[in-house]
Protein backbone atom coordinates (compact mmCIF):
# COMPACT_ATOMS: atom_id res chain seq x y z
CA UNK A 1 0.00 0.00 0.00
CA UNK A 2 1.20 3.48 -1.14
CA UNK A 3 2.10 6.18 1.81
CA UNK A 4 -0.62 8.34 -0.47
CA UNK A 5 -3.17 5.94 0.14
CA UNK A 6 -2.54 5.13 3.70
CA UNK A 7 -2.29 9.22 4.23
CA UNK A 8 -5.33 10.33 2.64
CA UNK A 9 -7.69 7.73 4.34
CA UNK A 10 -6.51 9.54 7.48
CA UNK A 11 -7.30 12.99 6.08
CA UNK A 12 -7.51 14.97 8.93
CA UNK A 13 -9.32 18.33 9.21
CA UNK A 14 -7.16 20.37 10.05
CA UNK A 15 -6.18 23.74 7.71
CA UNK A 16 -2.82 24.19 5.78
CA UNK A 17 -0.17 25.38 7.89
CA UNK A 18 2.83 27.42 5.98
CA UNK A 19 5.94 26.29 6.99
CA UNK A 20 9.52 26.79 6.09
CA UNK A 21 12.93 26.06 6.81
CA UNK A 22 14.04 29.59 8.88
CA UNK A 23 18.00 28.64 8.78
CA UNK A 24 20.19 26.71 6.31
CA UNK A 25 23.41 26.25 5.99
CA UNK A 26 25.74 23.62 4.64
CA UNK A 27 28.72 25.32 4.97
CA UNK A 28 29.36 24.82 1.48
CA UNK A 29 30.73 28.01 0.46
CA UNK A 30 34.21 29.16 0.31
CA UNK A 31 36.28 28.34 2.76
CA UNK A 32 37.77 30.44 5.48
CA UNK A 33 36.72 32.36 8.63
CA UNK A 34 32.95 31.97 9.70
CA UNK A 35 33.59 35.91 10.52
CA UNK A 36 35.17 36.79 7.14
CA UNK A 37 33.11 34.48 4.93
CA UNK A 38 29.81 36.50 4.82
CA UNK A 39 26.07 35.20 4.18
CA UNK A 40 26.31 31.26 3.71
CA UNK A 41 22.86 30.10 3.98
CA UNK A 42 18.89 30.65 3.15
CA UNK A 43 17.53 32.75 6.52
CA UNK A 44 20.36 34.00 7.79
CA UNK A 45 20.61 37.91 8.80
CA UNK A 46 22.34 39.99 6.09
CA UNK A 47 25.88 40.67 8.16
CA UNK A 48 26.41 36.97 8.31
CA UNK A 49 28.50 35.02 10.43
CA UNK A 50 29.47 37.76 13.08
CA UNK A 51 32.99 38.07 15.14
CA UNK A 52 32.28 36.92 18.20
CA UNK A 53 35.34 35.52 20.13
CA UNK A 54 36.76 34.45 16.98
CA UNK A 55 39.82 35.53 16.78
CA UNK A 56 43.27 34.53 14.62
CA UNK A 57 44.02 31.95 16.79
CA UNK A 58 40.73 31.22 18.00
CA UNK A 59 38.11 30.66 15.86
CA UNK A 60 35.54 28.56 13.57
CA UNK A 61 36.69 28.62 9.98
CA UNK A 62 35.03 26.54 6.83
CA UNK A 63 37.64 23.88 5.87
CA UNK A 64 37.09 21.65 2.85
CA UNK A 65 33.34 22.83 3.33
CA UNK A 66 33.03 21.67 6.70
CA UNK A 67 32.95 24.38 10.13
CA UNK A 68 35.79 23.67 12.21
CA UNK A 69 36.74 24.59 15.47
CA UNK A 70 40.28 26.00 16.03
CA UNK A 71 41.18 25.97 18.97
CA UNK A 72 44.53 28.65 20.01
CA UNK A 73 46.10 28.09 23.03
CA UNK A 74 45.63 26.16 26.57
CA UNK A 75 42.06 26.15 27.73
CA UNK A 76 41.16 28.37 25.05
CA UNK A 77 37.55 28.19 23.99
CA UNK A 78 35.17 30.27 21.01
CA UNK A 79 31.36 31.16 20.86
CA UNK A 80 30.64 32.04 17.35
CA UNK A 81 27.34 34.02 17.33
CA UNK A 82 24.83 34.22 14.85
CA UNK A 83 21.71 36.36 15.14
CA UNK A 84 18.56 35.52 13.34
CA UNK A 85 16.23 37.88 11.30
CA UNK A 86 13.17 37.43 13.52
CA UNK A 87 12.99 35.22 16.61
CA UNK A 88 12.06 31.81 16.41
CA UNK A 89 9.09 30.57 18.67
CA UNK A 90 7.57 27.09 20.00
CA UNK A 91 4.14 27.16 19.44
CA UNK A 92 0.90 24.95 19.44
CA UNK A 93 1.04 23.22 16.27
CA UNK A 94 4.05 23.79 14.80
CA UNK A 95 7.13 22.18 15.78
CA UNK A 96 10.54 23.65 15.87
CA UNK A 97 13.58 21.17 14.60
CA UNK A 98 17.12 21.82 14.66
CA UNK A 99 19.28 19.29 12.97
CA UNK A 100 23.32 19.36 12.56
CA UNK A 101 26.38 17.30 12.12
CA UNK A 102 28.51 17.00 15.12
CA UNK A 103 32.10 16.14 14.30
CA UNK A 104 34.22 14.76 17.41
CA UNK A 105 37.31 13.12 15.22
CA UNK A 106 39.55 14.16 18.18
CA UNK A 107 37.66 12.38 21.31
CA UNK A 108 39.36 13.14 24.33
CA UNK A 109 37.18 14.03 27.39
CA UNK A 110 38.23 17.63 27.72
CA UNK A 111 37.40 19.02 24.38
CA UNK A 112 33.60 20.56 24.10
CA UNK A 113 31.78 21.06 20.80
CA UNK A 114 28.07 22.24 20.20
CA UNK A 115 25.54 24.70 19.88
CA UNK A 116 24.03 27.15 22.07
CA UNK A 117 20.49 28.87 21.88
CA UNK A 118 20.68 32.52 22.79
CA UNK A 119 17.94 35.20 23.16
CA UNK A 120 19.15 38.77 22.37
CA UNK A 121 22.62 37.37 22.97
CA UNK A 122 21.98 35.81 26.07
CA UNK A 123 22.37 32.13 26.38
CA UNK A 124 19.13 30.36 27.02
CA UNK A 125 20.92 27.59 29.14
CA UNK A 126 20.43 24.53 26.39
CA UNK A 127 23.45 23.50 24.90
CA UNK A 128 23.10 20.73 22.59
CA UNK A 129 26.69 18.84 22.12
CA UNK A 130 30.03 17.26 24.08
CA UNK A 131 29.92 19.20 27.26
CA UNK A 132 33.50 19.68 28.29
CA UNK A 133 34.55 16.62 30.32
CA UNK A 134 31.02 15.44 29.89
CA UNK A 135 28.75 13.24 27.65
CA UNK A 136 26.99 14.09 24.19
CA UNK A 137 23.45 15.22 24.64
CA UNK A 138 21.28 18.11 25.73
CA UNK A 139 23.03 20.23 28.32
CA UNK A 140 22.39 23.84 30.70
CA UNK A 141 25.58 24.70 29.84
CA UNK A 142 28.97 23.79 28.34
CA UNK A 143 30.72 22.91 31.17
CA UNK A 144 29.91 21.64 34.70
CA UNK A 145 25.89 22.16 34.16
CA UNK A 146 23.13 19.74 34.26
CA UNK A 147 22.66 17.10 32.15
CA UNK A 148 19.25 16.86 30.93
CA UNK A 149 19.85 13.85 28.44
CA UNK A 150 22.90 12.05 27.11
CA UNK A 151 23.64 9.54 24.46
CA UNK A 152 25.34 6.77 25.64
CA UNK A 153 27.37 6.00 22.08
CA UNK A 154 28.21 7.78 19.72
CA UNK A 155 30.23 8.12 15.90
CA UNK A 156 32.80 10.14 15.24
CA UNK A 157 30.60 12.02 12.55
CA UNK A 158 26.87 11.73 14.07
CA UNK A 159 23.87 13.57 12.78
CA UNK A 160 21.90 14.95 15.47
CA UNK A 161 18.34 15.77 15.59
CA UNK A 162 16.77 18.18 18.22
CA UNK A 163 12.60 18.51 18.18
CA UNK A 164 11.05 21.33 20.04
CA UNK A 165 7.09 20.78 20.82
CA UNK A 166 4.66 22.54 22.25
CA UNK A 167 1.52 21.07 23.87
CA UNK A 168 0.14 24.94 25.18
CA UNK A 169 1.79 24.84 28.51
CA UNK A 170 5.31 22.99 28.18
CA UNK A 171 7.80 22.64 25.82
CA UNK A 172 9.55 19.56 25.04
CA UNK A 173 12.77 18.59 23.88
CA UNK A 174 13.77 15.57 22.50
CA UNK A 175 16.94 14.47 20.88
CA UNK A 176 17.75 11.61 18.73
CA UNK A 177 20.94 10.22 16.60
CA UNK A 178 21.10 7.75 13.73
CA UNK A 179 20.60 4.47 16.66
CA UNK A 180 19.42 6.39 19.78
CA UNK A 181 16.03 8.73 21.11
CA UNK A 182 16.67 10.29 24.01
CA UNK A 183 13.73 10.76 26.70
CA UNK A 184 11.84 14.18 26.80
CA UNK A 185 13.39 16.92 28.42
CA UNK A 186 10.67 19.52 29.30
CA UNK A 187 10.65 22.99 30.52
CA UNK A 188 7.62 25.90 31.34
CA UNK A 189 6.40 27.47 29.15
CA UNK A 190 7.27 28.62 25.24
CA UNK A 191 10.61 28.82 24.26
CA UNK A 192 12.37 31.59 22.39
CA UNK A 193 15.44 32.05 20.61
CA UNK A 194 16.73 34.49 18.04
CA UNK A 195 20.12 32.91 17.15
CA UNK A 196 22.69 30.02 18.00
CA UNK A 197 26.46 30.28 18.78
CA UNK A 198 28.39 27.47 18.08
CA UNK A 199 30.91 26.19 20.93
CA UNK A 200 34.15 24.82 20.79
CA UNK A 201 36.77 24.66 23.52
CA UNK A 202 40.53 23.21 23.87
CA UNK A 203 43.63 24.98 22.81
CA UNK A 204 44.90 21.92 20.35
CA UNK A 205 41.62 21.11 19.00
CA UNK A 206 42.14 21.49 14.92
CA UNK A 207 39.59 17.96 13.50
CA UNK A 208 35.97 18.65 15.66
CA UNK A 209 32.97 20.76 14.23
CA UNK A 210 29.53 21.58 13.30
CA UNK A 211 28.21 21.55 9.65
CA UNK A 212 25.08 21.37 8.11
CA UNK A 213 23.47 23.13 10.38
CA UNK A 214 19.46 23.62 9.68
CA UNK A 215 16.35 25.14 11.46
CA UNK A 216 12.72 24.02 10.28
CA UNK A 217 9.82 25.71 11.71
CA UNK A 218 7.29 23.68 10.12
CA UNK A 219 3.31 21.63 10.63
CA UNK A 220 4.97 18.21 9.74
CA UNK A 221 7.21 16.26 12.41
CA UNK A 222 8.66 13.03 12.73
CA UNK A 223 8.88 12.72 16.61
CA UNK A 224 10.36 9.65 17.83
CA UNK A 225 8.08 8.42 21.73
CA UNK A 226 8.51 5.38 23.80
CA UNK A 227 11.55 3.19 23.40
CA UNK A 228 12.54 -0.11 21.82
CA UNK A 229 14.03 -3.27 23.07
CA UNK A 230 16.92 -5.37 22.16
CA UNK A 231 18.77 -1.73 20.93
CA UNK A 232 16.29 -1.63 18.11
CA UNK A 233 15.55 2.34 17.41
CA UNK A 234 13.67 4.01 14.51
CA UNK A 235 14.02 7.17 13.25
CA UNK A 236 12.97 9.35 10.15
CA UNK A 237 15.69 10.43 7.95
CA UNK A 238 13.53 13.77 7.13
CA UNK A 239 10.76 15.68 7.83
CA UNK A 240 7.00 14.05 6.20
CA UNK A 241 6.68 17.53 4.33
CA UNK A 242 3.75 17.18 1.44
CA UNK A 243 5.93 16.86 -1.95
CA UNK A 244 8.94 15.38 0.11
CA UNK A 245 10.04 12.18 -2.44
CA UNK A 246 13.03 11.63 -0.32
CA UNK A 247 11.23 10.95 3.02
CA UNK A 248 12.31 7.24 4.60
CA UNK A 249 11.87 5.84 8.12
CA UNK A 250 15.67 3.90 8.91
CA UNK A 251 15.59 0.89 11.66
CA UNK A 252 19.13 0.80 13.44
CA UNK A 253 21.00 -1.24 15.81
CA UNK A 254 19.46 -4.50 14.02
CA UNK A 255 20.93 -7.20 16.75
CA UNK A 256 20.36 -10.04 14.44
CA UNK A 257 21.65 -9.16 11.08
CA UNK A 258 20.74 -11.90 9.18
CA UNK A 259 17.18 -11.78 9.52
CA UNK A 260 14.47 -9.38 7.68
CA UNK A 261 13.19 -6.15 9.73
CA UNK A 262 9.48 -4.60 9.16
CA UNK A 263 8.05 -1.49 9.45
CA UNK A 264 4.60 -0.88 10.86
CA UNK A 265 1.67 1.49 10.12
CA UNK A 266 -0.86 2.68 12.60
CA UNK A 267 -3.67 5.72 12.71
CA UNK A 268 -3.18 5.56 16.52
CA UNK A 269 -0.41 6.34 18.68
CA UNK A 270 0.25 3.91 21.59
CA UNK A 271 2.28 5.89 24.27
CA UNK A 272 3.30 4.39 26.98
CA UNK A 273 3.53 1.31 24.55
CA UNK A 274 1.51 -1.80 25.68
CA UNK A 275 4.12 -4.27 27.23
CA UNK A 276 4.08 -7.46 24.77
CA UNK A 277 5.25 -9.95 27.90
CA UNK A 278 2.48 -11.69 27.04
CA UNK A 279 3.31 -12.48 23.51
CA UNK A 280 6.96 -14.00 24.25
CA UNK A 281 8.72 -10.19 23.97
CA UNK A 282 9.83 -8.89 27.45
CA UNK A 283 10.94 -5.48 27.63
CA UNK A 284 9.08 -5.08 24.36
CA UNK A 285 6.54 -2.87 24.06
CA UNK A 286 3.84 -1.82 21.20
CA UNK A 287 3.75 1.90 20.01
CA UNK A 288 1.54 1.81 17.22
CA UNK A 289 -1.88 0.44 16.58
CA UNK A 290 -0.63 -1.13 13.23
CA UNK A 291 -4.00 -1.36 11.51
CA UNK A 292 -2.47 -0.05 8.37
CA UNK A 293 -0.48 -3.10 8.37
CA UNK A 294 3.66 -3.92 8.27
CA UNK A 295 5.58 -3.60 5.53
CA UNK A 296 9.07 -5.63 4.83
CA UNK A 297 11.99 -2.90 5.02
CA UNK A 298 14.48 -5.37 3.85
CA UNK A 299 16.73 -7.50 5.02
CA UNK A 300 19.92 -5.92 6.86
CA UNK A 301 23.35 -7.24 7.03
CA UNK A 302 25.06 -4.03 8.31
CA UNK A 303 22.36 -3.73 11.53
CA UNK A 304 19.82 -0.96 9.81
CA UNK A 305 18.14 -1.05 6.92
CA UNK A 306 15.65 2.34 5.39
CA UNK A 307 12.68 2.03 3.92
CA UNK A 308 11.51 5.25 1.35
CA UNK A 309 8.21 6.70 1.89
CA UNK A 310 7.77 9.69 -0.52
CA UNK A 311 4.88 12.00 0.79
CA UNK A 312 3.18 12.68 -2.98
CA UNK A 313 3.00 16.80 -3.45
CA UNK A 314 -0.64 16.46 -2.41
CA UNK A 315 -2.34 19.13 0.11
CA UNK A 316 -5.45 17.20 0.43
CA UNK A 317 -3.46 14.88 3.22
CA UNK A 318 -2.33 17.99 5.17
CA UNK A 319 -2.45 16.98 8.66
CA UNK A 320 -2.46 13.18 8.21
CA UNK A 321 -0.78 10.81 10.70
CA UNK A 322 0.71 8.13 11.27
CA UNK A 323 1.69 5.87 14.11
CA UNK A 324 4.70 4.05 12.67
CA UNK A 325 7.00 1.64 14.47
CA UNK A 326 9.92 -0.77 13.11
CA UNK A 327 10.25 -4.53 14.06
CA UNK A 328 13.10 -7.04 13.62
CA UNK A 329 14.00 -10.78 14.05
CA UNK A 330 15.79 -10.90 17.45
CA UNK A 331 17.64 -13.85 19.62
CA UNK A 332 17.14 -11.83 22.03
CA UNK A 333 13.46 -12.56 23.04
CA UNK A 334 11.60 -15.95 23.08
CA UNK A 335 9.11 -14.79 20.16
CA UNK A 336 12.55 -13.65 17.97
CA UNK A 337 11.29 -10.74 17.64
CA UNK A 338 12.02 -7.16 18.86
CA UNK A 339 10.28 -3.84 18.67
CA UNK A 340 11.66 -0.25 18.46
CA UNK A 341 10.36 2.96 19.59
CA UNK A 342 7.49 4.37 17.62
CA UNK A 343 7.50 7.77 15.34
CA UNK A 344 4.80 9.90 15.36
CA UNK A 345 4.42 11.57 11.33
CA UNK A 346 2.29 14.46 11.16
CA UNK A 347 2.19 15.34 7.00
CA UNK A 348 1.71 18.90 6.44
CA UNK A 349 3.99 21.90 4.64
Amino acid sequence: MKLYSVAAAMLASAAIVSSQSLIEDTFTYADGDLSSVGTGGNGWDPSGWQVGNSSANTRFAVINGQCMFQGGGTSASTWQPRAFTAPISTAVGLNVVMRFTLIRAERQPGRGIGIELTLGGVRQQLMIGKEINGPVGLHEKNYQGATYAQFTTNNVVEPITATFTYDGTDTSIVLSDSDEVLPAHTIPGVLTFDGVELFGYHGQTVSNGIDDLRIDVTASSATPYGVGCDGLTLGATDLPRIGNPSFALRISNIAYTAGAAFIGLGSVVIDPGLDLTYAGMPGCFNASSLDLGAFLAGPSTVGEVTMPLPIPNDPSISGAQLATQGFALSLATPLGLASSNGVRLTIDF
